[in-house]
This record gives C-alpha cells, structure tokens and sequence, in this order.
C-alpha cells in the first residue's frame, strides 16, 4: 500500500489522495490515503504546496462509484489520475473504471493557458453538469496538456444548449494549443457529447496543434451540424488509430479540417457522416461527408497533409438535393491521399441519397460554384460511390472538378496524380466511376469499374460510365476502364470544348488503356440497349471545329453478348460533325455480339458514317491514323474485369514504340521482350 507524505501544514504530513465517497475523507485531512481528502480541488492544492506530480483520485470507494460534482482547473505540472478503487479495509489499488468528474461550469473541465504536457488527465470521466449556451466537458486554452485514458460523456439533466462541445480547444496564432489526447488501442479514450439545439461537436480545435491517438470522438445530434471533431488552422497536427463519427444533423462530417494544414497527418483512422436518421432525431441529413478538407493554406515548400489507411464513410444524406461524399478536398486543400478506403453515402431508413461521391477533389459540387482548385493525389486506394445495398440518383467514385473552364491552356484544375486505384460508383440511375471536369490530372494504372458489382448486377434503365472526362489535358495510362453492363454503357465519354480564358482546347493523351462497354444480355428487359467504348463530344455552344485527344496503343470495344439488331454498338462514336480526335495510332478495336455476316461496328466518323473494318479507320483523312487492328483483344474474363491478355491476343507486339512506357499497369517491363514492340492495352504479358 502506497502511504502519504511531503511538506507539514498545521503539523500534518500532506499528500494528494482523494476519496470523495470515503466516509473519513474531508479537505481537512492531510490527503493520505488512510486520511484522503474530500474533493480534487483541495488535491490540486495539496500538490501545489507539496510540489507533487500526481493527484490520486478514488473511482470507487466499497464497490460503489464516486462523483466529484465541482469546477477543476488544471495546474501546471500535475496529472490528475484515476481508475483508484477503495475497499473497506481502506486499501487503494488501481482496477477500478474511470473516476467521474460533474463539472459544474459551462467550460468543464478547465486547462489554462501555459499549461505543459506534464499537466493533465490519466484515467478520468468528465460529464458536463453546467448551465449555458456553450457547453463543453473539457475547455484547453493555448495550453499542452495531456489527456491520456480519458472519457468525455453526455451531460444528464441539464437540458440542451444551442452548442455542445466535447472537448473545446482554442489557442491563438501568436500561442497555439498543443494538447495531446491519447487512449491504447485495448482500451481507447471516448468522447460521446450530447444534442445541442444548434451544433454538437465532439473535439473542436482552433488555432491548435493537435496529437490524436486512439480516440473515438462521436458528434451528437442537432438541427444544422454534427461533426466527430472540427481542427480549423490546426498545421502539423497528427491524429491516427482513431475512430471519429457524426450524429444526426442537416449537416454532417466525422472528421472536418479547415484553414492551416501544413503537415497534419491522418492516418488508420475510421470516419464517418450521419447516423441513422428517424432514430435519435427527427432531423433529416442533407448533406453528410465522412471527411472533409476545405479552404486549405499550407506554407510554400512545407508537407502537404496526408491521409493514409484509413476507412472512410459518407454515412446518410437523404430527399431532395441531397449530398453524401466519403472525402472531400476543396477550397486549395492539396492533400495527399494514399492506401485509404473510401465510400460515399449509404440508404437509410428514408431513402438514400441523390447525389453520392466517393471522393471528390473539387469545389463546385460542394460549394454551389465558388473557390478554387485542390490538387490532391490519390492513390493506392479503394473508392466506391455509393455503399453496399443503397444506391443515388447520382453516384461517382472519384470527382476531380476544376475552374479551367474560365482559365487558359496553363490551368491544371483539381487533382494531381490518380495512381493505382481500384474505383466505382456503386449503385445509381446515373453512373461515373471517375468524372473529370476542367481539370487534367494524371491518372494511370488505375482499375476504374473493373472487380465492380457493376459487372453482375445494375438499376433498371440506368446509365454509367467508365471515366467521364470533360475540358481535359490528363494523361490517362495503362488503366482497366468499364462500362457496364447497364442498359446504356460508356467507357470513356470524352467532351471537348474551348477555355473562355485564352480560347484553348485541352487535349488529353490516352496511352495503354484497355477501355471496355459492354451490355450483358440480361439488360435486354431494360429496354433499348447503348453501348460505346469511346464517346467523343463537342462541349461548346459556338459549333465550330474542334480536335483532341491523342489515342496510342488502346484496347477500344464495347457490345455484349446475344444482343439484337437494335441495340446501339460501336467502338468509338463521333458524336458531332465538328469533333475528332488529334491521332489514331496503333489502337485495337472491337465489337461484341457480332453474329453472323453482321459487320461490326467500329468507328462512327462525324456522327454519320459507319467504319466497319481496321483499313477504314487508318484510311480516316480529318484525323491522323495508322497500325489500327479490328477484332477481339482476348481479355482473360471480361465477365470478372479482368482485363489482362492471353497469349493469342492480337494485342501482342502490335503497339507503337514511339510512344511506349517503361510499364504496364502491373508494373511489368514494357515491351517484352526488350526492343520489341509493346503489347497494345494496359498490360504487357510478362
């Protein structure tokens, strides 16, 4: 058994043992743990005469659980530690739960400004128990505390503020707070707030630099916002193994960052939206967003923010102009975001949502049509547009939307590098697995609807498209794209149209993709069935001509099996006169559901002629085009997305060196062998 000791006042030892449910204990006692003082504030006292590290303090005392309903404030250089349990001989050992702070202000419990990291919490329960229009649990002012083994809980009987907070921290920008809050991963800290008639924020952090580990942090419900926890101008904080979620609100984010990021890491953290509406609130979510970034500023030549292993959800948005995004990043918020999991909204009770993203890189979408370019990476991750079992009016996997539109040949949009992801809208009446709008990002190596739900199954009438790609100068290289199989299926929908800045054509190079639409024969009940591999567009109103994108080494095909006469397919459709492609180089073309002596449909020039044969296409005067083949590039299963190629594929050796890469889409050398020709589509057959 520990025993008391340090400094004398009134002749008796003192010490920092505190045990407000122990039938001796008074603030007259000198705080041994055989004479244990009444409350934590005599304790911090106590410590602060004696110059102890620790207050100890009771959770339990003969089995049954203390409370200290009173006002704490921290004072430098102490921890308050709990978990102590009392037993009737009065012996203390540390195997009880956490002990129970009611603070009876409005702040909770209180860290003052110039508080160290060697000031905090260990083991403690802080319940709200004030009164007043901002209610928080625990309020740090440009402070370093350390809230280790913590738990934040709803008040009880105090009514609902318009604001409730968890944890409340606010430093300034001459001194920032620097908490850290920590938990393990056996036994993690909680922070659960209660409603709030406004907003209910579980951690909310301004002007802070914060740590976060293993920390579960849950908004609770409101009218407008809910939120896991909110760092705005938070750069260089660090959070990771943590789990952060909304309640119910209009307005939902489990993790949202704002402002200064410069160098905040996020890493295996779990995030999610709105609950299930129509449970604990009769609130309906509108918008909800799993994790948000917006009107970012990181310092010139310092660390982007990253976000890296973690799982993130939208969770549920519903009714009209509904919103459900997994990520988003808007407003110059250039994150990195790499080996994550991310999903759009999912179907709640009252319905589902009517726009889902995945992820979004983006500004118009989400804020109505101002801001500016985000050029964050993705990679190395699985993003879906709509979860499991629900489905949107729209969904998209990745959203990359830009202001090029109203910018010159220089813009570059939203979205930098997409590399190495295997993405797909989910379930919707209108489909994008990847929608790029007025930006040019590189994207290669990326499984765009490929090992989809897509392939097996598709909503009544609906439409998708592989890679929906609009004002645009991306690389796209050694990518699998699908459409399909709905009833009317792109692979790529390219729009070309001209940038008000300088009167510009973006035009972006597709290199090595296998690019498939295709129909099954199950969709026939749906209707009149569409399927094109390649949909070029004139996206201006003026009707004048208008040429690009530069096409090497594609596999092109689009169709399905068993279709009739009337169904609609063709490789690659001009879909105005006034449109065409740059150059046609060393492409493979192809249409399923051939039957008989019907000729296939390869090229659709100028929206009017049919081009049925290879010599057709390289025989095209408006467009640049040699080293074309027609016929079936001999994918290992289309059925399953796997586009690899079997050895008797015409696409062996029959692609461009001029334009060849060093790799295929599984990072195999290309060509093979060396000086050769490469193989034409995304993979080179090692």
């Amino acid at each position: 058994m520990a025993t008391g000791g340090g400094a004398t006042g009134g002749g008796t030892a003192l010490d920092t043992w505190v045990c407000g449910g122990c039938t001796n204990a008074s603030d007259m006692n000198p705080g041994t743990q055989a004479l244990p003082l009444k409350t934590i504030a005599q304790g911090l006292h106590n410590a602060t005469a004696i110059s102890k590290a620790v207050v100890s303090v009771a959770a339990t005392s003969k089995g049954q659980t203390i409370t200290y309903a009173e006002d704490v404030t921290l004072i430098a250089g102490v921890t308050l530690q709990g978990r102590w349990a009392v037993d009737a001989q009065g012996a203390w050992a540390r195997t009880a739960a956490r002990s129970l702070i009611v603070d009876t202000a409005p702040t909770g419990v209180k860290a003052p400004a110039g508080l160290t990291s060697s000031a905090g919490l260990d083991g403690i329960a802080v319940q709200q128990g004030g009164n007043g229009t901002h209610l928080a649990g625990i309020t740090i002012s440009a402070s370093a505390p350390t809230l280790a083994d913590f738990e934040v809980r709803p008040p009880s009987g105090i009514g609902t503020p318009p604001e409730s907070v968890g944890i409340d921290i606010l430093g300034t920008s001459a001194s920032l707070a620097r908490p850290t809050l920590t938990g393990s991963t056996a036994t993690p800290s909680l922070v659960q707030i209660g409603p709030g008639t406004s907003s209910s924020i579980g951690i909310i952090s301004v002007n802070a630099v914060v740590t976060i580990t293993s920390v579960q942090s849950t908004g609770g419900d409101s009218s407008t916002l809910s939120v896991g926890a909110l760092l705005t101008e938070s750069p260089g904080s660090v959070i990771s193994s943590s789990t952060f979620a909304a309640g119910v609100a209009s307005s939902c984010a489990g993790l949202a960052l704002r402002g200064g990021v410069t160098g905040t890491q996020v890493t295996g953290v779990t995030a999610s939206g709105c609950g299930r509406p129509g449970i604990a609130s009769s609130t309906t979510p509108k918008s909800t967003t799993g994790l948000s970034f917006d009107a970012c500023t990181v310092n010139p030549g310092s660390a982007a923010p990253l976000v890296s292993k973690s799982t993130i959800t939208a969770g549920l948005a519903t009714g009209t102009g509904s919103l459900a995004i997994g990520v988003t990043a808007t407003n110059g918020c250039n994150v990195r975001f790499d080996f994550n999991t991310v999903t759009g909204g999912n179907g709640g009770l009252l319905g589902n949502p009517e726009t889902s993203v995945g992820l979004a890189c983006s500004y118009k979408t989400i804020t109505g049509g101002t801001g500016t370019d985000s050029a964050c990476s993705v990679t190395n991750s699985t993003i879906t547009g709509v979860g499991t079992g629900a489905t949107a009016s729209n969904a998209v996997g990745l959203l990359c939307e830009g202001t090029c539109a109203t910018g010159n040949a220089q813009c570059r949009g939203s979205c930098g590098e997409v590399n190495t992801n295997l993405i797909s809208s989910g379930a919707g009446s209108s489909m994008a697995h990847v929608a790029i709008r007025d930006s040019s990002p590189a994207l290669a190596r990326n499984r765009i609807g490929a090992g989809s739900a897509l392939l097996t199954q598709c909503p009544l009438n609906a439409t998708v498209v592989g890679l929906s790609i609009a004002d645009s100068a991306s690389s796209v290289v050694n990518n699998f794209i699908i459409g399909g199989p709905c009833s009317a299926a792109v692979g790529v929908s390219h729009s070309v149209s001209r940038r008000s800045g300088d009167n510009s054509v973006a035009s972006p190079t597709f290199n090595s993709n296998s690019i498939v639409s295709t129909v099954a024969a199950s969709s026939a009940a749906f209707g009149s069935l569409v399927s094109v591999g390649v949909d070029l567009t004139n996206g201006s109103t003026s009707g004048a001509q208008l040429n690009a994108g530069t096409w090497w080494n594609n596999v092109i095909a689009a169709g399905g099996t068993g279709l009739g006469a009337n169904a609609t397919q063709v490789a690659f459709r001009e879909s105005a006169q006034n449109v065409d492609p740059v150059e046609l180089r060393n492409n493979v073309f192809h249409a399923y559901g051939v039957n008989g002596t019907q000729q296939p449909n390869l090229y659709l020039n100028e929206n009017n002629a049919m081009l049925h044969t290879a010599g057709n296409i390289n025989g095209l005067m408006d467009v640049p085009s040699s080293g074309n083949l027609a016929g079936d590039p001999a994918f290992v299963s289309l059925s399953s997305g796997d586009l690899h190629i079997t050895g008797n594929s015409l696409c062996r050796g029959a692609g461009t060196p001029m334009s060849a890469l060093p790799n295929d889409i599984d990072l195999d050398a290309r060509p093979n062998p060396a000086n050769t020709n490469p193989d034409v589509g995304a993979d080179e057959i090692p």
